[in-house]
């Protein structure tokens, strides 16, 4: 029956709110509002696998008033954030943390790729990088960038030069931390940490694209717009026909590109036309998130190609000791093994490389929570796919619906 949207949104507003249900296992984590502005919490009952509450932020005073409510909870599995730590200790002192193990693992990520940025440029004069075979890429359509690109290129690059320049100064005259750092200049922690741990300007290398899916067709697409069929979605029929599996929306973009650079040797007609070889591409170390998955790993793991590229890093002896360290760290993660943990903590404390020595003392400090990882069952996973959930049913209101009526949506549906 006809009714208007003010009636639907009273009439959910007047279902009652199931009142929640103390769970013995409780999940925790955050959910974002709005990306990097505002954050929420998500409560679950591990065991039924069901969300028990939102909170409307995600402060330790917030949850600590929830758990003195819900007396009861006995395990709580978060991820490796202070603010619920501390929370947690405070409104339920009897309940066992147990950290994530993914984010464990996200965690050492982490610290390898500040480690291995700092230590880049060592790592380019090791013997043996020089011969380091790039990965095989094949012929591409040259691509030529016209002025206006070239010059908000080089704009970029400044702006991000002076950005660099700036929060060295900051860190090194004025000793400001990474935190204040961020706050005068608006850049975000990544950044900030990034630049103060990088042994010169980090530049963007510039790599050659893959051949497109449309390199083979863009001859006939070519006879068919100068028969005059100019419709994206018709020249993607023609060609579908003839056997091409993209998309009509790669055709469609194809179509504009003709129709911003319709005259002769413009960018267009010289992609389509004009095949040059890729540079080779020897002597270059992958990217630094690359690198840290490398090291994360045992060679045994890793393609003949990375193999290579592990051997020369570790002629390095700090990157070695690094990659021995890390290796361990991920065989106990995944294995479990809790009987592990205090020799891999005094090894780390004893490796000398900043940024492992500082990660052991974190996990040091969460020590109770980081062995119940390794012995518990319990983890945010299921956490994580309430929140996939929670932001579907956000996103079905365009993100306009207020606390109250998202609460009550979750809940009402769970």
């Amino acid at each position: 029956m006809p009714t208007s949207a003010d009636t639907v949104l009273r009439l959910l507003h007047r279902q009652p709110v199931p009142d929640p249900v103390t769970p013995r296992v409780l999940g925790v984590d955050d959910w974002a509002w709005r990306r990097g502005k505002a954050w929420g919490t998500i409560l679950v009952d591990l065991e039924r696998r069901r969300p028990v509450d939102l909170l409307p932020d995600r402060t330790s005073d917030s949850l600590a008033a929830w758990l003195r409510a819900h007396p009861g909870v006995e395990v709580v599995a978060r991820d490796r954030s202070t603010e619920y730590a501390r929370a947690i200790g405070e409104g339920a002192p009897r309940a066992h943390q147990v950290a994530d193990r993914w984010h464990l693992l996200h965690n050492l990520g982490q610290v390898l790729v500040r480690y291995l940025t700092s230590s880049r440029g060592r790592l380019r004069k090791l013997p043996g990088v020089a011969d380091l075979p790039g990965p095989a890429v094949p012929q591409v359509p040259a691509q030529r960038r016209t002025r206006a690109e070239e010059s908000a290129s080089a704009a970029a690059r400044q702006r991000r030069l002076d950005r660099y320049t700036e929060a060295r100064r900051l860190h090194s005259d004025e000793g400001l931390n990474v935190l204040q750092i961020r706050r005068a200049l608006g850049m975000s922690r990544s950044t900030v940490r990034k630049y103060l741990a990088a042994d010169a300007f980090p530049e963007w290398g510039r790599h050659p694209s893959p051949v497109r899916i449309l390199t083979p067709w863009e001859g006939h697409l070519r006879s068919l717009w100068d028969a005059g069929v100019r419709d994206g979605l018709a020249l993607w029929r023609e060609i579908r026909a003839l056997g091409f599996t993209g998309s009509s929306r790669q055709v469609s973009k194809w179509a504009q590109q003709q129709r911003t650079y319709p005259h002769p040797n413009t960018r267009s007609d010289y992609r389509a036309t004009c095949v040059l070889p890729v540079p080779d591409r020897r002597g270059r170390l992958p990217s630094t998130r690359r690198l840290a998955w490398i090291v994360s790993k045992e060679a045994s793991e890793l393609p003949a190609s990375e193999v290579a590229v592990l051997s020369c890093i570790r002629a390095d002896p700090e990157v070695a000791a690094v990659h021995d360290l890390a290796c361990r760290y991920v065989r106990m993660v995944w294995e479990k093994r809790p009987a592990d943990l205090d020799g891999w903590l005094a090894a780390c404390a004893r490796c000398g490389v900043g940024p492992l020595v500082s990660f052991g003392l974190g996990l040091q400090r969460d020590y109770t929570a980081i062995r119940a990882a390794l012995e518990e069952p319990w983890s945010s996973g299921q956490a994580e796919g309430q929140i996939n959930r929670l932001k579907t049913l956000k996103r079905q209101m365009y993100g306009r619906a207020g606390f109250d009526l998202l609460r009550r949506r979750v809940l009402c549906a769970a």
